[in-house]
């Protein structure tokens, strides 16, 4: 009898020593995956911050492509509004006065 109570000590000595292992693993396991999640999101954040100032670096190019054409849009503008008044400035002061007077 003392046998089997000695055998009954070893098997629940043992099942306590394989749950404190797999206690251990678990937590081992969590630390693991708390790694893992916290690398991939300093990845992903820094994927993004590259992707956002991609974008952002692309969208100034736009803009200051735009104002650029602009600028010479602008400039062809008023280039040709001079050229028209040079060629038409005393005819245009010709009309004008006249309706001023009529």
């Amino acid at each position: 009898m003392e046998e089997i109570f000695n055998n009954l000590i070893e098997i629940e000595a043992a099942a306590d020593r394989i749950q404190a292992d797999a206690e251990q693993k678990r937590l081992r396991l969590s630390v693991d995956a708390e790694q893992q999640m916290s690398e991939y999101d300093r990845k992903l954040a820094e994927k993004t911050d590259e992707r956002i100032s991609e974008i952002r670096a692309n969208l100034r190019e736009k803009k200051e492509e735009r104002i650029q054409a602009l600028r010479e849009e602008s400039e062809h503008s008023l280039h040709a509004l001079e050229t028209y008044y040079e060629a038409n400035h005393k005819r245009l002061a010709g009309e004008l006065f006249k309706k001023i007077i009529d």
